[in-house]
């Protein structure tokens, strides 16, 4: 039998792209990764996220030192573009 623990913690986007920036998340591959998705797919993900829609969680392996991503990579990395300015939201309309 496999012992497994897990622990489910809520955090908000900005813990979540401070834990990035500190080094403490580890992301295993580039911002492109959310490119084959069509620009309203990804709009549709960010403005859910901005009203407050229940998405997929994100899960993170905590037990290792930085955490690494593991299930929501492409939401993550499309997140993580839409903060870096890689994805506007509607046509023209980018986070800064």
């Amino acid at each position: 039998m496999i012992n497994v623990s897990y622990r489910i913690e809520p955090i908000s986007v900005q813990v979540l792209l401070t834990a990035l920036n500190d080094g403490h998340i580890k992301q295993w591959r580039n911002l492109e990764i959310g490119r084959d998705m069509m620009q309203a797919d990804r709009a549709s993900y960010i403005t859910s996220i901005m009203a407050g829609i229940p998405i997929l969680p994100l899960v993170f392996d905590g037990t290792k030192s930085p955490w690494i991503v593991l299930d929501g990579e492409k939401r993550f990395s499309l997140l993580l573009g839409f903060f870096h300015n890689k994805y506007p939201v509607f046509d023209s309309q980018y986070f800064s």
